[in-house]
C-alpha cells in the first residue's frame, strides 16, 4: 500500500508543473532497475527506450552527469516516462520541462 501511495504522489508532482506545457507522446510504461549507473547513462537509456529526445541543459554540470544516480539500486516498475524523469531528476536536485511532444530538457533548479 505504501508503494501505491508513493507512486500516486510521484505522478501528481510529475504532472502538475507540466500542465501548461506541451504534452509528451504516450510511451509504454517502463520496468527498469538502475544499478550504479551514472545520471547521464540513466537518462540516455530512458531516451532510447522511449524514443524521446532528452537534452541536458548547460546548467547540468559535468560532475552531475557522471555521478552515480544512487548508491542503492533504483527500481522503476510500471513507471511512466514522466515518473522516471521525476525520480532521476529529483535525486540530483534537477528539474525538467517538456519542450515538445518528443522532447524534454533537464536543468538545474
Amino acid at each position: 500500500m505504501h508503494i501505491l501511495l508513493a507512486l500516486g504522489v510521484t505522478l501528481l508532482t510529475a504532472t502538475v508543473p507540466n500542465q501548461s506545457q506541451a504534452a509528451l507522446v504516450p510511451t509504454p510504461p517502463v520496468n527498469i532497475t538502475f544499478v550504479k549507473a551514472s545520471f547521464e547513462e540513466a537518462v540516455s537509456f530512458i531516451a532510447r527506450f522511449s524514443g524521446v529526445t532528452i537534452e541536458l541543459d548547460q546548467t547540468v554540470s559535468g560532475q552531475v552527469r557522471r555521478e552515480i544516480v544512487a548508491e542503492s539500486p533504483i527500481l522503476l516498475r510500471g513507471a511512466t516516462l514522466e515518473q522516471a524523469l521525476e525520480t532521476l531528476t529529483s535525486l540530483k536536485g534537477l528539474s525538467y520541462s517538456i519542450v515538445g511532444p518528443q522532447a524534454v530538457r533537464i536543468f538545474k533548479r
